[in-house]
């Protein structure tokens, strides 16, 4: 979906390449937290402020991503895709498997389109 997006707008590539960087930096903060929480799973003795601050820091990334995602990269998308660009989008989720949402994700982003279309709609 991001390529196909700087495809049609490529004013959004500086947009998407900072969306990317996110995806890293809150895998490797989520990574973290797992880690902390394996650990503490395991019985290990540690200050609770380590669990603290790891839940705290994904946290954090997490929320300002998808609040960047739905104010600045969502509005892009609704008003940019047609229709044959969610059918292409969607042929190539159907061959992923994501990582953090598992393998429904098709359904997640079909629900995503057709809200965005919605919203799109009642605005436009």
């Amino acid at each position: 979906g991001f390529a196909r997006l700087v495809q049609i707008d490529p004013d959004a590539a500086t947009i998407v390449g900072r969306l990317l960087h996110e995806h890293r930096v809150i895998g490797e903060a989520g990574r973290q937290l797992h880690e902390r929480l394996l650990e503490l799973q395991s019985d290990a003795v540690m200050p609770r402020g380590l669990v603290e601050e790891a839940a705290a820091t994904y946290l954090v990334y997490y929320r300002h991503h998808l609040a960047r995602e739905e104010g600045e990269l969502l509005p892009r998308i609704a008003r940019q895709f047609s229709a044959q660009d969610w059918d292409a989008v969607q042929a190539g989720l159907d061959a992923i498997d994501d990582p953090l949402f598992g393998e429904h994700v098709d359904e997640r982003f079909r629900e995503l389109s057709r809200q965005i279309s919605r919203e799109a709609s009642a605005t436009g």
